[in-house]
């Protein structure tokens, strides 16, 4: 079985606050990993069996869940938790649907956004490269020491994503 690999975003509406998504993330062998590897929703709504596989949950009012799978790519996926906290909640199947579509959407959105984010940090990792390579050449050349170590320190504060990079002279 496959493990959940590392958390890339963990959000909350309504009653699920923040302190509730930190401390109940899914299960290693739950039903948003069956959901995944099933790529279609799971849920409970029977109020027994609810109890009985989610007493924390059930103890803190919630008593439904549904899990609808989002497939983000080879190396990246999730699932769109939804808990009701009504008493009584069955899911019906245009609801599971209706979730289904959104998650479609809320795929491309996070899809986009991962391409966005690698897109970034490939080319600040680019652009840190390049003032080193600028770096480099200005050191095989007849150079100002001075402009030098301003060009180390800019290139040091991109590279380490630094607030401030300060470098010392020191004289023997």
């Amino acid at each position: 079985m496959q493990q959940w690999g590392e958390l890339i975003l963990a959000a909350g509406a309504g009653k699920a606050t923040q302190e509730f998504v930190r401390t109940h993330l899914p299960r290693e062998y739950g039903r948003g990993r069956k959901a995944i590897q099933e790529r279609s929703p799971q849920w409970l709504d029977a109020p027994e069996q609810f109890a009985a596989e989610y007493p924390v949950h059930y103890a803190l009012g919630v008593r439904a869940f549904a899990a609808i799978p989002l497939i983000l790519g080879p190396s990246a996926e999730g699932i769109l938790a939804i808990h009701y906290w009504q008493n009584e909640k069955r899911f019906r199947q245009r609801e599971l649907n209706h979730a289904a579509m959104f998650a479609r959407e809320m795929e491309v959105v996070i899809q986009n956004y991962l391409l966005f984010k690698n897109a970034t940090d490939i080319g600040g990792r680019a652009w840190a490269l390049e003032g080193l390579q600028s770096l480099m050449q200005s050191l095989s050349s007849p150079f100002h020491l001075p402009d030098v170590l301003k060009k180390v320190a800019k290139n040091a504060l991109l590279n380490l994503d630094a607030d401030n990079v300060t470098l010392y002279q020191y004289h023997a």
